[in-house]
């Protein structure tokens, strides 16, 4: 919404550069692994030929910019949230400009999330480094390498993942290392599960861990998903029904006769043992009820 390149876009102009000036390139295999959409191994090649050219093209490739009117929406929605707790693994600086009174945590202090969650304080998380660090981001095989080999940096996302529901917004979820992580904390927490969390997405999405709810949406009228930024707006309206809600006075919540249903299933033609009855006695009082199964 910034007017950044995506990533496939991003991969193929640092392609074409270095086939024209880098002579050590392995353009063949390059050619390959774009081919097949592997970026952090296509920026890998880029890195081991020309470190210098490589990290010149990144810092030129995300310089600030302007809000535009879509993202000034998104801003607005994040803004209007009772609690801003942002974990991004974009590596330009937009959200930290636009909500300056989040508190920026970079990837080398990230124990500091647990603390900040606990005392409730808004804070935005770089989990792939900050452009102005540029030797942080986490953008070739070899970071992402170091990324899984960083205890620390593990043991808060699962500490994050298993403790709150997360709203996957931008984010396609297809990050190797964290879909081990929540296929983790699935077997871990075969009997509850952790999250939910929730993935907003225009596509229909399969092999999902049991945690992650998908809320679609569609992108006919806007090929750039801004339908997204709905659902933080809605996020923003259930908290406020929330906070304005009365109080139920007990004896409204515990009335004195009670009647519920379940229906289990859709029962085929054929003949079937409608009920079973069973007669309840309370001992203190005597009262009788009766359960129908």
């Amino acid at each position: 919404w910034l007017g950044y390149e995506c990533w496939s876009d991003l991969a193929a102009r640092f392609h074409r550069t270095f086939l024209k000036t880098e002579p050590s390139y392995e353009r063949a295999l390059a050619a390959a692994v774009l081919e097949r959409g592997e970026y952090p191994k296509l920026f890998q090649l880029c890195q081991n030929a020309n470190k210098q050219t490589f990290f010149r093209l990144l810092g030129d490739s995300f310089p600030p910019r302007p809000a535009t009117p879509v993202y000034q929406r998104l801003i607005n929605a994040l803004q209007r949230l009772e609690g801003q707790f942002i974990l991004t693994t974009n590596f330009d600086e937009a959200i930290e400009r636009n909500l300056p009174n989040l508190a920026p945590v970079q990837r080398s202090d990230l124990p500091r999330v647990v603390a900040l969650l606990t005392a409730r304080a808004p804070f935005v998380a770089k989990l792939h480094g900050s452009i102005s660090a540029i030797e942080s981001v986490v953008l070739t095989s070899a970071d992402y390498d170091r990324l899984l080999g960083d205890a620390s940096f593990t043991e808060v996302l699962r500490c994050v993942l298993t403790t709150c529901s997360i709203v996957f917004l931008g984010y396609s979820l297809r990050d190797e290392y964290l879909f081990r992580m929540l296929d983790r904390n699935a077997l871990l927490y075969t009997l509850f599960g952790d999250g939910p969390h929730f993935l907003l997405t225009a596509e229909q999405r399969s092999g999902l861990p049991d945690s992650i709810r998908t809320i679609r949406y569609l992108d006919d009228a806007h090929r750039d998903h801004r339908s997204a930024i709905q659902v933080i707006e809605l996020l923003e309206h259930a908290q406020r029904k929330k906070i304005h809600a009365q109080p139920v006075p007990v004896e409204q919540r515990c009335p004195q006769f009670l009647s519920a249903h379940f229906l289990s299933d859709l029962y085929r033609a054929g003949t079937w043992t409608p009920t079973h009855t069973l007669g309840l006695m309370k001992n203190e009082n005597g009262s009788t009820s009766e359960m129908l199964v």
